[in-house]
């Protein structure tokens, strides 16, 4: 699952390191700011991955895919039982030696003037969910548009052959472990999807729909008699497939209505120019969302909850 290899080692001095953690649309957010900031300062950037291997989101990690200028990947895992700010930040120095690694925690929904500063060797902790960090690397002439997968599967393989022949629209239904946060994160409705497929192009909306998701059994039953229900097509085959790959797969197609998931975000995020995106605003029923999170060229269509 692991596909990273280890082509330097890291100077104590010269690193930007960062803990990943949630999936692998968050991890990603995550890699995307501590590439900016070693590309900025000139450093080494080190994944650790040990919260990956030790959380709910086992086996869900970036290094499915071929990351440009990443120096290492850190496996060690080693998790105490109390794991606040202080003891992050002394595990962090002490992991590389240098007991003046600066460790920066991320305040939410804010690009800190700190982090366009920085200098010297830095430990980073937090979500970075903000499109900021890639329009800042291309100054740095790196995109991260076209991600490319190590050792992709036959199966996912088969799948990227038949969507170019067919073009189909990609709708992603997130259910899973939003559905203990509903009142915060919000659970997209049917009628939301039923809304998003009419507003798209007119070539489009009579295209087969691939729907992916995290829970197909139920929506199976919230889908069964939708209007479009005929030319849905349900991908229960990625259910085995690796999370990049199905990243990837989503990435697709003719066009795009996603949820509110940096899974969604990045399926859409990878897509070829050109391709509509329809997004839900606002981006969350109750929390607030950074508004540099959503690209300007997608189209926003009003969220609508269950």
């Amino acid at each position: 699952m692991y596909h990273m290899s280890v082509p330097t080692s890291s100077s104590p001095n010269s690193v930007t390191f960062v803990n990943l953690e949630g999936g692998i649309g968050n991890q990603l957010f995550q890699y995307a700011a501590g590439l900016y900031i070693s590309r900025n300062i000139g450093t080494d950037l080190v994944l650790n991955i040990s919260r990956v291997l030790g959380n709910r989101h086992f086996g869900h990690c970036i290094t499915t895919f071929d990351l440009p200028g990443v120096s290492r990947v850190d496996f060690d895992y080693n998790k105490p039982k109390i794991d606040n700010r202080l003891v992050r930040s002394f595990r962090y120095r002490n992991r590389f030696g240098n007991m003046n690694l600066k460790v920066y925690f991320e305040k939410p929904q804010q690009l800190q003037t700190a982090v366009l500063q920085m200098k010297g060797n830095r430990g980073l902790s937090g979500y970075f969910q903000t499109s900021r960090y890639l329009d800042l690397l291309a100054n740095h002439q790196v995109s991260l548009n076209d991600l490319s997968l190590f050792n992709p599967s036959k199966e996912y393989l088969s799948l990227v052959a038949e969507s170019e022949k067919t073009s189909p629209i990609i709708a992603h239904v997130r259910r899973g472990d939003y559905l203990s946060h509903q009142d915060r994160f919000g659970i997209l409705s049917r009628k939301y999807y039923e809304s998003a497929v009419a507003s798209l192009k007119s070539e489009n909306q009579e295209k087969e729909i691939w729907l992916f998701s995290d829970d197909f059994p139920r929506v199976r039953q919230e889908f069964r008699d939708i209007d479009f229900g005929s030319r849905i097509r349900y991908m229960e085959e990625t259910s085995t497939m690796a999370p990049a790959e199905v990243m990837k797969l989503m990435s697709l197609g003719s066009a795009k209505v996603i949820a509110n998931s940096t899974f969604s975000w990045w399926s859409a995020y990878l897509n070829q120019p050109g391709t509509e995106v329809i997004v839900p605003r606002p981006w969350f029923r109750q929390l607030d969302s950074d508004t540099s999170l959503l690209l300007p060229h997608w189209i926003n269509c009003p969220a609508q909850w269950d």
